[in-house]
């Protein structure tokens, strides 16, 4: 089912379209190899970017994927404050995600997300135009909100109020010198700091909520 290989100075990469993908028959083919070679798997995203915010050239939407990549998301609500391209949800939901939800008060990031959703097969996506003011009773297991700082300090509490019981908020697109502002109204709305990552001096700082 691979459709074309690459040389590279370490091996060469195979590619596949995501639907004719197994694991279960791809390691059941390198058993008889074991110990011969290492291979690893990744996805690719295709991002049309029109006029909206989040490629994942800029630092503060890299930071994120960086989080999403590092976490499980099999199963889980995930929310993606700010969308932009819809990249952050897009790979959440190829991280085995059940429901995403996603929220843009710029109508070029609404129209880009559902177009960015079509080009990568993503049917598990809720996509919004507005503002926080959007959000009713669902609950979510993870927040992305990549967002301006005077936004997220103003939306937290309804964030907060969003996330099920030891969900996670993912909180970006501040510098660090922001940081203890973030954390304090983050401590004060009863979320725990579990750590921040940082590049050029922006910021994707990680709180949960307590049961």
């Amino acid at each position: 089912g691979f459709e074309s290989f690459v040389e590279t100075d370490t091996g060469f990469e195979a590619f596949i379209p995501v639907k004719n993908y197994s694991q279960e028959n791809l390691n059941s083919v390198l058993n008889e190899f074991l110990g011969e070679f290492t291979f690893s798997v990744s996805n690719e995203i295709i991002i049309e970017p029109n006029m909206a915010f989040g490629t994942g050239n800029h630092e503060t939407t890299a930071l994120v994927i960086e989080s999403i990549l590092e976490n499980n998301f099999e199963g889980k609500t995930v929310l993606d404050m700010g969308c932009g391209t819809g990249i952050l949800g897009i790979l959440a939901s190829k991280k085995g995600a059940k429901q995403i939800t996603a929220i843009d008060i710029d109508e070029w990031s609404f129209n880009g997300t559902k177009e960015n959703a079509i080009l990568n097969n993503i049917k598990n996506i809720d996509i919004k135009l507005g503002d926080a003011g959007l959000l009713g009773n669902e609950k979510y297991d993870t927040i992305f909100a990549n967002i301006h700082k005077n936004i997220l300090l103003n939306d937290m509490q309804t964030y907060v109020d969003a996330l099920q019981p030891t969900g996670i908020l993912i909180m970006s697109s501040f510098y660090t010198e922001d940081i203890p502002a973030i954390k304090t109204k983050a401590e004060s709305l009863g979320l725990t700091d579990i750590g921040f990552k940082s590049r050029n001096n922006w910021v994707a700082h990680s709180f949960q909520k307590k049961q």
